[in-house]
C-alpha cells in the first residue's frame, strides 16, 4: 500500500498549482486524476465553439518563469490553446510524473487513531494519506435531467461536459440543443450554419455579453507582459480576482449622460467588463439593476429582427436581476435565431414532455431530431466532491452533513473530517473569481497551514463546529441584500432537484476572504482544533 503525505483529487488549474507548492515544501504528494491527461474541465470541454469567457492575460499562472515563455495566440482562447497551456505547464514544472492519470477516487475513509485516510481506487488499488485534497472543481459532474425515454432515443446524444474527442458531423442533421447556458451559447453559434434544424429548447434567457474576440501577435504578446506584473498583483487586490474591478460609485452618483457613456465603453471593451466592471451597486439596489438591464436589452434588441422571438431572448421584464447568473460571452449568439433554419422553444410555455426514439414531444408539438445536445450544466460547488463517499472513523458521510445545507469554515474544511481541505468548494470564492487566482489563493493557504502543521508535529486539524456556523451566518448576514439571493441559479444549487437552496459561493470578494483566511493563519489557525 503506498503512503502519502497528500493527495490530491484533480489536475486542472488547483490541483496542478497544489502539486507544485506542496512538491517544492518537501511533501511527498500525488494527484489522481480520471482523465487521461490535464487540465480538469479543460480536458473535457471539447465541444464545437468552447473557449475561455476570461481574457487570456491573466488566465494563467502568476508565476513569471511561464508566462514569459508562453504566448496566447488570442485573447478568449479555444478549448485546444488550453490543453495546450496545461502541456506547456506540464513541461516545465514536470507535473505529470507525480499524476495518477485514469483514475476514479471512489471512497475516502479517515481514521483518527491512525491519522490517516484510506482511499480506494477504481483500479482496486488502496492509497493511504495524512492529507486529502479536492481540487475536483466547481463545474465536474455534469447534469441531465430525467426526461421521459431518453434511453430510447436512437439518434446520437451529447452532453457538452462528455463530448466525443473526435469530429461529430453535424451537417444536414436536425440538431436540439437542451440549454441556452454558457455551453449552449457557444455550441450553437458554431454549428447553426452547419446543420439542417437548429431546435433550442430555452427554459431562460441568457443576458450574454459581447466577447470583443481578437488574435494577439507575438509582438502584442510581448508588449503585454510588461504590464503583466502589475495585472497579476491587481488580481489579488480586486473584487473577483481580474485585472480590473467594479466602479464603486453609485450608479446614480452620476449623470444620466455620463452613466449611459460609462457602460458603452464597458460593453466597447466587451468580456466580463460590463457586469463585473460596472457599478457595484447593481447587484443590491433594484432601480441600479433595472437601469443596467434595460442597457442591456437596447443593445441586444437591435440584433433581432422578430419582435416576437425579441421578447423570448431579451424580454421587457428580466428574467431575474442583471448579473445575478453568470452571463455567457458571445459572438453572434442572437443573430442566429434571424435564420431560417433555427426555431426557438420557450420549455416555460412548451415544457418537454417525453423523449422518444426519433425526436422530442412538447406540450403543443413534436419535433424530429438527429442529434440532441445536453447543454443542461452540472450539480456544480459540490457535486464533484460528493461523487466521492467521504466517510469519517464514525462513518458519518460528507454527503449526510451537507443534505441539509453546506457547512464549512472559510470554504476550505469541515468539522468531523479532520486532515481534508477542499479549493474552489462550497463557501469559498470559487465562481466568483477567476479560477487562476483563487487557485493561487487557496493553494498558498493549504501549503502554508501544511508547513505549520508538519513545523509543530500537529498530527490533526479539524474545523470546529462554532467556526463552521460563524462562518455561515457571516456569509448569511453580508449577503443579504444581495439580488442574487432572489434568482433560481447553479449559484444556489436551484438547477438540480432536490439540492437545498442556498448561496454556495463566497460573494464578498477576494480582499474581504483574503484578510478572514490570512487572520486564521496569523492566528495559529484560530477556528482549528490541532492534535
Amino acid at each position: 500500500m503506498v503512503h502519502l503525505d497528500a493527495i490530491i483529487v484533480g489536475a486542472g488549474f488547483s490541483g496542478l498549482y497544489q502539486l507544485d507548492q506542496l512538491r517544492k515544501k518537501g511533501f511527498n504528494v500525488k494527484i489522481v486524476e480520471s482523465a487521461p491527461g490535464l487540465g480538469g474541465v479543460w480536458y473535457w470541454n471539447r465541444y464545437p465553439g468552447a473557449r475561455v469567457d476570461t481574457h487570456s492575460t491573466i488566465y494563467q499562472y502568476s508565476d513569471e518563469n511561464l508566462w514569459a515563455k508562453w504566448n496566447y495566440s488570442e485573447l478568449y482562447p479555444t478549448h485546444k490553446e488550453i490543453r495546450e497551456y496545461f502541456k506547456f505547464v506540464d513541461q516545465q514544472l514536470d507535473l505529470s510524473k507525480d499524476i495518477i492519470f485514469n483514475t476514479k477516487v471512489l471512497t475516502a475513509n479517515f481514521d483518527r487513531k491512525q491519522n490517516l485516510w484510506t482511499i480506494t481506487l477504481d483500479t482496486n488499488e488502496t492509497i493511504q494519506t495524512k492529507y486529502l485534497i479536492l481540487s475536483t472543481g466547481f463545474s465536474s459532474k455534469p447534469y441531465i435531467p430525467n426526461y421521459s425515454g431518453l434511453d430510447t432515443f436512437n439518434g446520437l446524444c451529447y452532453h457538452t461536459a462528455n463530448w466525443p474527442h473526435e469530429d461529430v458531423d453535424l451537417s444536414n442533421k436536425r440538431v436540439a440543443v437542451i440549454g441556452t447556458g454558457a455551453s449552449g451559447v457557444q455550441v450553437m453559434q458554431e454549428i447553426a450554419n452547419k446543420v439542417k434544424e437548429l431546435i433550442v429548447f430555452q427554459r431562460t434567457p441568457n443576458l450574454a455579453l459581447p466577447a470583443s474576440l481578437k488574435k494577439i501577435s507575438l509582438e502584442a504578446s510581448a508588449e503585454l507582459k510588461k504590464t503583466f506584473k502589475d495585472r497579476f498583483s491587481l488580481c489579488k487586490q480586486t473584487m473577483y480576482g481580474m485585472d480590473y474591478d467594479f466602479i464603486y460609485d453609485s450608479t446614480f452618483s452620476v449623470t444620466k449622460e455620463a452613466r449611459e457613456s460609462i457602460y458603452k465603453d464597458l460593453w466597447k471593451q466587451g468580456g466580463l467588463r460590463p457586469w463585473m466592471g460596472t457599478f457595484i451597486d447593481t447587484y443590491f439596489d433594484k432601480n441600479a439593476n433595472t437601469i443596467a438591464y434595460d442597457f442591456w436589452r437596447e443593445q441586444t434588441l437591435s440584433r433581432i429582427k422578430d419582435n416576437a422571438i425579441a421578447e423570448k431572448l431579451a424580454p421587457k421584464i428580466s428574467p431575474h436581476a442583471y448579473g445575478a447568473k453568470r452571463p455567457s460571452l458571445e459572438q453572434n449568439y442572437f443573430e442566429i435565431f434571424n435564420q431560417d433554419n433555427v426555431t426557438l422553444v420557450d420549455v416555460n410555455q412548451y415544457p418537454i414532455l417525453e423523449i422518444t426514439e426519433t425526436g422530442i414531444k412538447t406540450k403543443d408539438q413534436y419535433y424530429d431530431i438527429d442529434v440532441i445536445i445536453m447543454a443542461t450544466g452540472f450539480d456544480a460547488i459540490t457535486g464533484g466532491i460528493l461523487d466521492i463517499k467521504i466517510t469519517n472513523d464514525s462513518q458519518e458521510s460528507l454527503a449526510v452533513k451537507w443534505k441539509q445545507g453546506i457547512k464549512t469554515y472559510l470554504g476550505l474544511a469541515t468539522n468531523g473530517f479532520p486532515n481534508l481541505f477542499f479549493t474552489t468548494g462550497p463557501q469559498g470564492p470559487s465562481a466568483f473569481c477567476n479560477g487562476v487566482t483563487c487557485a493561487e489563493l487557496q493553494g498558498d493557504w493549504i501549503t502554508e497551514c501544511l508547513i505549520y502543521l508538519r513545523s509543530k508535529s500537529i498530527q490533526q486539524i479539524e474545523a470546529t463546529q462554532l467556526s463552521e456556523e460563524n462562518w455561515k451566518n457571516y456569509l448569511l448576514d453580508a449577503s443579504k441584500d444581495l439580488l442574487m439571493l432572489q434568482s433560481k441559479s447553479w449559484y444556489m444549487g436551484a438547477n438540480i432537484p432536490g439540492k437545498t437552496n442556498e448561496l454556495l459561493v463566497y460573494p464578498l470578494g477576494l480582499p474581504a476572504y483574503k484578510e478572514k483566511s490570512s487572520n486564521c493563519l496569523k492566528n495559529t489557525l484560530q477556528g482549528f482544533v490541532l492534535t
